[in-house]
This record gives structure tokens, C-alpha cells and sequence, in this order.
């Protein structure tokens, strides 16, 4: 059955400097099915660096001269100042401004590719499951491994992908409330860090570095949440969205693969949701398909992992006599 969608969510999208990325995320959102109902927001930062600048000077001089590109409205948030990431950061900005006027949005950075059909996944989903308190997020792209001889059209995980994705206001405030009780530190000295290495030795390699690091990486996060409260996220069988930010040109990933940029995308220009009990019955199905490549970890990523607990052992003393070290949220 259908959703009768009363109005689209708001689309979410930070920017700064990587101009052709921005153009290409932009404009493949404005072809997309819905798109003249649809708000989007542009947070355009302000240069921290000398590099910066023309990519930046770009990404302004295309904003001023492209009308709104067809969507309902195109609003750009111009910074007077560098906000660049964490709590406090362009993106967080932008999201705790949306949350004072809707109840859900449509995140994406600014280096993502979309089907045509993606806003129409997106926002039937965010109407379809808004009262599911089990089901967290809608996610447009599709993990790489494949699900043999699976009959429907999405699929659900614990797993996040913030490559394009939906959240509900009080879904996401429920999230937030559970990392300020629960810091990395505190879920990997309790019983629950046993949970996590039984399903996804990356993930506890993600906790220890962001323990480490003082950093906050989202859908790391947001799937670490997921696992150990038992949420789920919708994704696609067939992905909605491309990546192109695997390139060393972005803030939080310095490695090239062009893996995620390749990823076949669904060309519908609308998509039909399948009978949600159906698809809930496959769960475990689907996460031992997904679980099978994150089980086991390379040798690289074992010598990581011993590395980061003997810093996560000499953080326990600091932490002891530094009260005021704190976890961007």
C-alpha cells in the first residue's frame, strides 16, 4: 500500500569547495521525481584555507546565477565565517535549523549522484515508517556485497550509510540522548562491545579511533546505536545513489577508490515499496549476506585495531586526571 505523502521532506546539503562534486550532486537531484516539491537547503562554508577559494568562489557564482533548478525552493546559507565539522560544524547547523521547522529531512554531502527515483524512495519510506520506532533511517545506497536471489525491492540492516539519508526528528533526538549517556569509551568498557565484535569488527576499529581521536563519524555511530539497541535502516536492493567522494578531496576520508562511484543506480523514475512484513522476515538473511565480509578483518586492519586499544588502555589514565576532555556530539 502506497503512502499519501502531504509534503516532501527538506533536503540537506553542505558544501564548501568541491565544485564539479556539487554540480553533478545538485543537478542530478533537480531530475529526480519530485523534485518541484521539494525545499532543499544549501549550507555554503566559508574558506578555512587558501586552496579553498576557487572551488568555493564557483560553488557561489553557480548558486547566484542557477534560479532554483526546479525544486520548490533552493535556499543557500551563506557562512561569514568557517563552521566546518563537529556539533557546532556547517552540517549540524544546518540539521538543528531544519529540526525548528519539520519533522523529518533528507541528508546528503555534497559529492552523491542520484537516481532519478530517489526522493520518491525517500520520502515514501520516511512516510511509511515514521511510526516504526525499530526502523531508524532511510538509506539510498546499497552496499556492495550481494544478496542472492532476494525477491524484493529493499531490505532491512543495522548498518548506516549516510550516503543520502533520511531521519526523523524524534528518531535522531532519541540517538543523540543515547551517545551524550553512553560515550565510545563507556560502550567499550561495557558487555555490549561484546555485541560488536561478534557482528562487525570494523565497527569496534571505528569506536577505539573516534575514542582516540576525540572525532564523531555518523554513520559509524548511528550504526553502532542501531546494532545495540536493535533498530533497523531501510536500503535498496538497487542503489539510488552514487559516490564520488572517495577521491582524497574530502574532510574525512584521505583514501582513493573509485569503487562506490561505479555502483549500478537505479534508472526508474518512482518506486513502489513491498509489504513491509514481508521484507522484515528476511532480516536474518540479509545480515548474514552483510555480516559474511565484516566478520573478518585484513592484517592491516588487526594491527590497527591492537594499536588503537593500547592507546585506548593510556586514554583510560588521561581521562582520569582530564575531566575536561569532552566527545564532539
Amino acid at each position: 500500500m502506497e503512502e499519501v505523502i502531504q509534503e516532501y521532506a527538506p533536503v540537506v546539503i553542505p558544501t564548501l569547495c568541491r565544485f564539479e562534486h556539487f554540480k553533478r550532486c545538485i543537478e542530478s537531484l533537480s531530475n529526480c521525481t519530485g523534485a518541484e516539491r521539494t525545499v532543499v537547503y544549501v549550507g555554503l562554508d566559508y574558506p578555512a584555507k587558501e586552496s579553498h577559494w576557487d572551488g568555493y568562489n564557483k560553488i557561489k557564482d553557480y548558486l547566484e546565477s542557477c534560479g532554483n533548478l526546479g525544486f520548490k525552493e533552493l535556499i543557500v546559507i551563506r557562512r561569514e565565517k568557517n563552521y566546518g565539522c563537529g556539533q557546532n560544524g556547517n552540517y549540524a547547523t544546518l540539521r538543528n535549523m531544519i529540526f525548528e521547522k519539520y519533522d523529518r529531512y533528507i541528508s546528503t554531502e555534497d559529492d552523491n549522484e542520484f537516481s532519478p527515483c530517489f526522493l520518491d524512495y525517500m520520502n515514501k519510506g520516511l512516510e511509511m515508517f515514521k511510526d516504526d520506532d525499530k526502523v531508524f533511517s532511510i538509506d539510498g545506497y546499497h552496499y556492495t556485497e550481494k544478496i542472492n536471489k532476494y525477491p524484493y525491492g529493499y531490505y532491512i540492516y543495522y548498518g548506516v550509510c549516510a550516503w543520502g539519508i533520511g531521519f526523523w526528528k524524534n528518531k535522531y533526538e532519541q540517538y543523540l540522548d543515547f551517545y551524550e549517556k553512553n560515550p565510545p569509551r563507556d560502550i567499550i568498557l561495557s558487555r555490549n562491545v561484546f555485541k560488536i565484535i561478534k557482528a562487525n569488527k570494523r565497527l569496534l576499529l571505528s569506536l577505539l579511533i573516534m575514542n582516540r581521536k576525540r572525532v564523531s563519524w555518523g554513520d559509524c555511530k548511528q550504526g553502532i546505536y542501531c546494532l545495540l539497541t536493535n533498530r533497523i535502516n531501510i536500503f535498496p536492493i538497487i542503489s539510488k545513489v552514487r559516490n564520488f567522494g572517495v577521491d582524497g578531496s574530502g574532510a574525512t576520508c584521505a583514501d582513493i577508490d573509485d569503487t562506490y562511484s561505479k555502483v549500478a543506480m537505479d534508472k526508474s523514475a518512482d518506486f513502489i515499496y513491498d509489504d513491509s512484513e514481508l521484507v522484515f522476515a528476511k532480516e536474518r538473511e540479509v545480515r548474514r549476506a552483510l555480516n559474511s565480509s565484516s566478520k573478518t578483518i585484513t592484517f592491516k586492519e588487526y594491527l590497527k585495531l591492537c594499536f588503537n586499544l593500547i592507546c585506548f588502555v593510556l586514554l583510560l589514565f588521561i581521562d582520569f586526571f582530564d575531566k575536561k576532555r569532552k566527545y564532539p556530539k
